[in-house]
């Protein structure tokens, strides 16, 4: 009987001690890692924390034209932007080869843009906003016998569009380097604000160049493409 007595005090104290040596569930606590925002140093995403505006020169194509101007950025964080662009210029060579044969070319294009910038990783982004171009074009043509002007054709207008562009932007401490890859200016509206064609000739020849010129200008999507930007950002 003693025995027995012992047997079971003893089983009673191991199963105390057991059960002691493992928490209730409710008593376990679960650390979770936290979720950290890491930015290596000397990198431009570092460079870019606590800019807060930029200005910059820019230059590319824009279309069928080349173009040049200027733009300024204004740094939400360390990976948003909103940018505000202005450019002008022509198409050189369409302008050329048509002075080169004797005619006259001027195709003036100016274009404003507002766009919002994002950074995906350390300089890569993706640009979209508004786009607003502006045409004034000239084109006349001679009759290379007597030099006289055969064709007189010109309009003014404007498109207003939506663009897409990719690129990367680089920064350091105060410098500034991008490039818009490639991208899409797709015109969602347009107004012909004047028009005019005189020509000596009737085959229609030269009013059709005049209309597809029209067409590209104003209803066709114009690509952005190699557009560089060097500027500085505080």
């Amino acid at each position: 009987m003693l025995r027995l007595l012992s047997l079971s005090l003893l089983l009673s104290v191991l199963g105390f001690q057991t059960r002691a040596a493992v928490p209730e569930a409710s008593e376990v606590r679960v650390i979770e890692p936290l979720e950290q925002d890491v930015v290596i140093k000397g990198t431009s995403e570092h460079n870019r924390i606590n800019k807060n505006f930029g200005a910059y020169l820019t230059g590319g194509t824009f279309g069928p034209a080349t173009v040049a101007g200027f733009g300024l950025q204004v740094f939400l964080d360390r990976n948003s932007l909103l940018k505000l662009d202005t450019t002008t210029g022509s198409p050189l060579f369409t302008d050329m080869l048509n002075t080169i044969f004797g005619g006259e070319s001027k195709t003036q294009v100016t274009n404003l843009s507002v766009s919002y910038q994002r950074f995906f990783g350390n300089s890569f982004y993706v640009r979209a906003g508004a786009d607003y171009r502006s045409v004034d074009y000239l084109r006349r043509y001679r009759n290379l016998f007597d030099n006289t002007f055969i064709v007189d054709s010109r309009f003014q207008g404007s498109a207003l569009g939506a663009l897409i562009v990719i690129g990367n932007e680089w920064q350091w401490s105060y410098f500034t380097l991008g490039v818009d890859w490639i991208g899409v200016s797709i015109p969602v509206s347009k107004n012909i604000r004047s028009e005019s064609f005189v020509s000596t000739e009737t085959d229609g020849y030269y009013y059709d160049i005049a209309q597809a010129d029209k067409k590209t200008l104003f209803d066709r999507t114009w690509p952005y493409s190699l557009t560089l930007r060097l500027g500085a950002s505080f």
